[in-house]
C-alpha cells in the first residue's frame, strides 16, 4: 500500500519542527564554543600575566646582572689598554737608547727627515747600497704597520698620518729599485753575464726580493736573421715569458722583480671595510635593556589603542541605543507564491537568534521552504559583533624581531661593494706571494770608448726606465651566420681556431710556477694591478691556465703593468670543529686553543700578551712553519698567518662571502667571547654540531670544568642567547636538539654568572685571579676567529 502523501501543511509543520531542532543545537554548540573561548582566553590571560611577571623577573636579574660582567669587562679592556701603552712607552724608550740613527716609527717629523736624506743619497741608486737600504727601510714599514694595525689610543688623524708616511716610503723603494735597475742596465757587457754571443742576463736573489734582467746585445747580424719568438726563462723567480714575434728584431729588456711583499693591495679603495653602524658598539646590558624599554613602549601605544578603540566603541553603542526600535519585517518566499509561513514561526521570530534565520535550511532540495530576502532591525538590547575576519596584531618582540631583520638586510646593502668590470674586490680576494713587476724595457744608451781612451754615453730623455710601446686588444673571432649554417663543421671550427691562434700571438705569454713561501688551497687567478684607477683588474688577463701537477699558472695578457695572484680570501671558512681548553704540556698559565678549518688544523698557544703557532696540520707545503713555536703579538701573528695564505680571521663583512653560515648576533657573541676568556683557566670550551644551523639568536657549544685532566667530567650542552644563557638538556649524540634546561637550572643572563654559581671553589677562585693581560688576549684571538659564527 502506498504511503499517504502529506499535505503542504504537515510539510510546513515538519520544516518548522526540525527549524526549531537544528536552532537548539545550534544554540548548545554555540554556547559549549563560547564556554570553551571563555576558558581558553581565561588560560591565555592567565599565561600572559605569568610570562609578563616572568619576564619582568629576568629583565630585573638581566638589569642587575648585566651591569656588573659588562663593567667587569670595561674594566679589563682599560687595564689591557693601559698595560699596551706602558708597553709602548718602554719599547719606545728602548728604540730612543739603541742610537742607531733610525726614526721612531711612529714619530711622523722624524720618518720624514730619514725620507729627505734618503731622496739625497745617490749611492742606494746602486743594487749593492740598495740592498742594504731595502732590509732597513722594510724593517721600519714593519714596525709602522705594527702600529696601525694596533694604533692603542692614537688619534685618527695620526693614523692618517702613519699612513701617508707608509705610501711615501713604499714609493721611494720602488724607485729606487727601479734606478738601480737602470744603472745596471747603463753597463749591459759590464754588469750582466753574458750566456752566448748575443744574450746578458743578471741575478740577484735576496731575502725581500729577487731581481732578473735579460736583454740582446746590439751587435751586427746577418741580413737574414729571423729566429723565433723569444723565450724567456727565470727559474729563480718561476717565471718564463714567451714574446709574440713583434719583439723578434726589437732590442728589448724584459724584467722580473719579484717583491715578496705587496705594496699595492691596501691602496684599493675595496680594501677599507665599512665600520659597523654605531648600534653595534653597545655592550650586552645597553642592548638589552634598550631592547627591553623599545617593547615597553610598544606594549603602551596599543594599551592606549586598544583603550581608545573601547572607549569609541562604548561611545557609538549608547548613541545606537537612544534610537527607536522599528518593527520587524520579513518577507518570505516559498516554492510556490501562495505558501506563507506557518503563525507559530511568525509568532516565535522574535524569540530566534538572528544568525539562526539566516541558517534555516530545508529537509531537502525538493521540499525547500527557504527565505531569500530578510530585513530586520535587532532589539535595543542587542550588541553588534562584527564577524570579519581581520589581520591579528603584531606582538612587542614580534615587532622588535621585525626591526632586526630589516636592520640585518639594511646592513648587508651597506657592507656591499660595489666594483667596476674586472675589478677585483679585496673583501672577497687576497693577493698572495708577492708581486711579479714584469717590464719590457728599451735599452738605455751603452757607453762608448773612444781612441783616446775616454769613455762617452749620449743620452736621450729621462735618464730612467722607459717602457716599450705595448698595447694589444685580444678578439675573439666570433662565428658568423653563414658559419653556422655551413655544411663543413670541421671546416669552420678549423677556420675559427687558427683565427684565435692569430690573435693570441700577439699577446705575451706568461707562465708562473707558484711560490712556495704560501699556502695555496685552490688555484690563483692572474690580476694586473692599474696604477691610475688604483686597483687590481682582470682586464687584460687572457687564455688562464692552471696545471694541477706542476703547479704552473699560464696566461696571456694584452698590456705590461705588475702582476699578482688572487685567490679566495676565505677558503677555510666555515670551520669544521674548534677547542679552547688550558694547556696542560707547557708552562702553567698558557690558553691552548684549536681551530679544524676546511683544509688545516691550526693549534695556537695563548700566554700573556702573545701568541704563538703551536702545530700547523694538512699544510699543502712547509710554508709558515718557520713560525711555529715563536711567539708574537697576536694582531703581527694575525698578519704572519694572512700573509702566508691562513686567514681564519673574518671580519664584519666575511658572511657576505662565505655559504653556509649565519652570523651570530654581534653584541652578544663578543660578550659571549668576554665571558670565555675569563673562564680560559679553568674551562673547555668545544664545538657542537647543533650550533650551525641553530639560528642567528642562538649560541651552542660543549662546556665542562678542566681542573685534572685525568678525571674529565663529561661535556654539558650549553645555549646562549642575548637574553640568557643555559644549560640544555641535550647531548651531541641526541636525536634532535632541545632548548629545555636540565632540571633544577635557574635563569642566568650570561655564561659568566652562570658558572659563577655552578662552578666548583676551586674553579671560582682560579677565574676570579686570572691575569687580566692573559684574559684579553684570548678575547682578541676569539673575537677575530669569531668561531660561532663560522662553524
Amino acid at each position: 500500500m502506498s504511503e499517504k502523501k502529506l499535505t503542504k501543511k504537515e510539510k510546513l509543520r515538519l520544516a518548522e519542527a526540525e527549524a526549531r531542532r537544528k536552532a537548539a543545537e545550534e544554540d548548545a554548540e554555540r554556547l559549549r564554543l563560547e564556554k570553551e573561548e571563555k576558558e581558553r582566553l581565561r588560560r591565555e590571560a592567565k599565561e600572559a600575566k605569568e610570562k609578563s611577571e616572568r619576564e619582568i623577573a629576568e629583565q630585573k636579574i638581566r638589569h642587575e646582572n648585566l651591569q656588573i660582567s659588562c663593567e667587569l669587562f670595561k674594566t679589563n679592556t682599560i687595564n689591557k689598554l693601559e698595560n699596551d701603552i706602558n708597553l709602548r712607552k718602554d719599547e719606545q724608550w728602548k728604540l730612543y737608547l739603541k742610537c742607531d740613527g733610525l726614526p721612531n716609527p711612529g714619530i711622523a717629523p722624524e720618518m720624514n727627515t730619514y725620507l729627505y736624506l734618503w731622496k739625497l743619497d745617490e749611492e742606494t741608486n746602486f743594487i749593492d747600497k740598495g740592498i742594504l737600504k731595502t732590509f732597513e727601510v722594510l724593517s721600519l714599514l714593519d714596525d709602522l704597520n705594527s702600529l696601525i694595525d694596533n694604533p692603542l689610543n692614537s688619534p685618527n688623524n695620526l693614523i692618517e698620518n702613519w699612513k701617508e708616511v707608509r705610501d711615501s716610503f713604499r714609493e721611494e723603494l720602488q724607485k729606487r729599485l727601479d734606478a738601480a735597475s737602470y744603472n745596471l742596465l747603463r753597463h749591459l757587457e759590464r754588469d750582466l753575464e753574458q750566456v752566448d754571443l748575443d744574450t746578458v742576463r743578471y741575478l740577484k736573489d735576496c731575502q725581500h726580493f729577487v731581481l732578473c734582467l735579460w736583454t740582446k746585445l746590439m751587435i751586427s747580424r746577418p741580413f737574414n736573421y729571423n729566429p723565433p719568438p723569444p723565450i724567456v726563462e727565470f727559474p729563480e723567480v718561476g717565471i718564463s715569458v714567451h714574446l709574440p714575434p713583434r719583439f723578434v728584431h726589437e732590442f728589448v729588456v724584459i724584467r722580473v722583480l719579484w717583491s715578496k711583499y705587496d705594496h699595492y693591495s691596501d691602496l684599493c679603495r675595496s680594501w677599507v671595510i665599512k665600520p659597523l653602524p654605531h648600534e653595534f658598539h653597545k655592550n650586552l646590558h645597553e642592548s638589552t635593556l634598550e631592547e627591553w624599554e623599545e617593547k615597553v613602549r610598544i606594549k603602551q601605544e596599543q594599551d592606549a589603542e586598544d583603550a581608545a578603540k573601547l572607549e569609541k566603541s562604548k561611545k557609538k553603542n549608547k548613541r545606537k541605543s537612544h534610537l527607536p526600535t522599528p518593527e520587524p519585517i520579513l518577507t518570505p518566499t516559498s516554492l510556490e507564491p501562495s505558501t506563507e509561513l506557518p503563525t507559530a514561526l511568525e509568532g516565535n521570530s522574535e524569540n530566534i537568534n538572528p544568525i539562526s534565520l539566516n541558517q534555516l535550511q530545508p529537509v531537502n532540495e525538493v521540499e525547500q521552504a527557504s527565505m531569500s530576502e530578510v530585513q530586520t532591525s535587532a532589539p535595543s538590547d542587542a550588541v553588534i559583533i562584527s564577524v570579519r575576519p581581520s589581520e591579528p596584531r603584531k606582538k612587542p618582540s614580534e615587532i622588535i624581531e621585525e626591526k632586526e631583520l630589516n636592520s640585518i638586510r639594511n646592513l648587508r646593502q651597506f657592507l656591499a661593494v660595489r666594483i667596476e668590470p674586472g675589478e677585483i674586490n679585496m673583501r672577497r680576494f687576497v693577493i698572495l706571494g708577492g708581486v711579479f713587476h714584469l717590464n719590457l724595457l728599451q735599452q738605455p744608451p751603452q757607453p762608448k770608448i773612444l781612441p783616446d781612451g775616454s769613455i762617452l754615453t749620449s743620452f736621450i730623455g729621462e735618464h730612467s726606465l722607459q717602457p716599450t710601446d705595448y698595447y694589444e686588444v685580444y678578439n675573439v673571432p666570433l662565428p658568423t651566420e653563414s658559419d653556422k649554417n655551413a655544411n663543413n663543421s670541421e671546416e669552420v671550427e678549423a677556420e675559427a681556431k687558427a683565427k684565435q691562434e692569430a690573435e693570441q700571438v700577439k699577446l705575451v705569454l706568461v707562465n708562473i710556477a707558484l711560490p712556495e713561501t704560501v699556502l695555496w688551497f685552490e688555484p690563483p687567478t692572474a690580476v694586473q694591478w692599474d696604477s691610475e684607477r688604483k686597483y687590481w683588474t682582470t682586464s687584460n688577463i687572457y687564455d688562464p691556465k692552471f696545471n694541477e701537477e706542476k703547479q704552473v699558472l699560464s696566461f696571456r695578457m694584452g698590456k705590461i703593468s705588475p702582476i699578482g695572484l688572487a685567490t679566495f680570501k676565505f677558503v677555510n671558512l666555515p670551520f669544521q670543529a674548534w677547542e679552547m681548553r688550558p694547556d696542560w704540556k707547557g708552562p702553567p698559565g698558557g690558553i691552548f686553543l684549536s681551530i679544524t678549518a676546511a683544509t688545516v688544523i691550526v693549534e695556537f698557544i695563548i700566554r700573556a700578551n702573545e701568541v704563538c703557532i703551536n702545530q700547523l696540520q694538512n699544510a699543502t707545503s712547509s710554508a709558515l712553519q718557520e713560525h711555529c713555536g715563536i711567539f708574537y703579538p697576536p694582531y703581527k701573528l694575525v698578519r704572519i698567518l694572512r700573509q702566508g695564505g691562513v686567514d681564519l680571521f673574518p671580519q664584519h663583512d666575511a658572511y657576505l662571502y662565505v655559504e653556509g653560515v649565519t652570523p651570530k648576533h654581534y653584541i652578544a657573541e663578543n660578550h659571549l667571547y668576554n665571558c670565555m676568556s675569563l673562564l680560559c683557566t679553568t674551562y673547555n670550551f668545544s664545538w657542537s654540531r647543533w650550533n650551525l644551523l641553530a639560528g642567528r639568536n642562538n649560541m651552542i657549544m660543549q662546556i665542562r670544568e678542566f681542573l685534572d685532566r685525568k678525571r674529565l667530567p663529561n661535556y654539558s650542552m650549553l645555549l646562549v642567547t642575548p637574553l640568557k644563557s643555559i644549560i640544555v638538556d641535550c647531548t651531541e649524540v641526541s636525536q634532535a636538539f632541545t632548548q629545555q634546561g636540565v632540571e633544577g637550572m635557574k635563569f642566568y643572563p650570561d655564561l659568566y654568572m652562570l658558572v659563577s654559581e655552578h662552578a666548583s671553589s676551586i674553579s671560582k677562585s682560579k677565574f676570579k685571579e686570572i691575569d687580566l693581560i692573559l684574559s684579553q688576549t684570548v678575547y682578541f684571538m676569539l673575537s677575530s676567529v669569531r668561531m660561532l659564527s663560522y662553524s
